[in-house]
């Protein structure tokens, strides 16, 4: 997307720390804190977006999944990514698909996130993590968040009811266990939290279809867009080699952020069965973000090799 300015940054698998030079306004952190939301799908608001979508680019059924689970979702799989702003490391994100159960007759996953910035870094401190059990369709059944402000734990739950009627909210003080808040927000359609988001663009990408994807972050609906071009590139990261195989995608949401993040955004997927996140981009206020996988624990997957047409 041309409203972005990509760059491609030398990030060693060696997680280096070093040359972290505190040069950045406290909107790195801000935006940083957006990114853990979604879980390398850095999405942000556009005014344009807030027209509602023709009905040619919706899916007729947002149950109908182009990928099957059974392709890509492996219990046990972690994926490691460093986040960089310009040539300052501000800290990883760790992504891991904890487990697959029954619930009521239904298959569910559960999937978690941990953030957290590096030690020494003057301008960026987070300690962060997510959690989502999400079904086949990749439609999420709850959601939990937890944060570290100063030396408290906060928390935020979210109970997506099955029928798609509502959610219930709770929100409070993790350690004390405090209960602060509960909520309730009336639902017509099925939502989609930050993180089984991307579990959903794992499902699609690649399939060449336009769709809008009704999106329940920071206890507010919204409208995520997703462009799932069918084109491929190569990508290179550190943690290889060689140049990556890719396939592409891009959107944008109608819904603001926390704390700032503004633009469009893009992926970048491994082209095979596994659809790995390898690279995804962002614009904050002071500049470009990125996400690069550097790490990861996947049985038999190692990132396909781009060969040139």
């Amino acid at each position: 997307m041309k409203a972005l300015e990509l760059r491609h940054f030398s990030l060693g698998r060696d997680r280096c720390r070093a040359n972290q030079t505190p040069t950045a306004r406290p909107a790195i952190r801000r935006g940083f804190f957006v990114l853990v939301l979604v879980a390398c799908g850095s999405f942000q608001f556009h005014p344009s977006a807030e027209n509602p979508p023709t009905q040619s680019e919706r899916f007729s059924d947002s149950s109908q999944v182009l990928h099957s689970p059974s392709d890509f979702l492996q219990v046990g799989e972690e994926l490691d990514y460093r986040v960089s702003f310009w040539f300052i490391g501000l800290g990883e994100i760790k992504v891991k698909l904890t487990d697959q159960f029954k619930e009521d007759g239904r298959t569910l996953y559960r999937a978690q996130v941990h953030v957290d910035s590096y030690d020494g870094n003057p301008f960026v401190h987070m300690h962060e993590f997510y959690q989502s059990e999400f079904d086949s369709t990749f439609y999420p059944r709850r959601f939990e968040g937890r944060w570290l402000v100063d030396t408290t734990w906060h928390y935020v739950k979210y109970d997506f009811r099955s029928d798609s009627s509502e959610v219930i909210i709770e929100r409070g003080v993790h350690d004390p266990p405090t209960v602060e808040k509960y909520d309730t927000v009336q639902l017509k359609r099925r939502y989609q939290d930050g993180l089984s988001l991307l579990y959903f663009a794992r499902g699609y990408v690649g399939t060449g279809l336009k769709t809008v994807v009704h999106t329940f972050i920071k206890e507010k609906k919204g409208r995520t867009y997703f462009d799932f071009t069918n084109e491929t590139d190569d990508e290179e990261i550190d943690s290889v080699s060689y140049d990556v195989d890719v396939l592409k995608f891009e959107g944008e949401a109608n819904w603001v952020g926390m704390f700032g993040l503004t633009g469009g955004f893009d992926g970048r997927f491994s082209n095979d069965d596994a659809h790995v996140p390898i690279v995804a981009h962002m614009k904050v206020i002071i500049g470009s973000v990125k996400v690069q996988l550097q790490d990861w624990n996947r049985e038999g997957w190692i990132p396909p090799r781009h060969v040139e047409d």
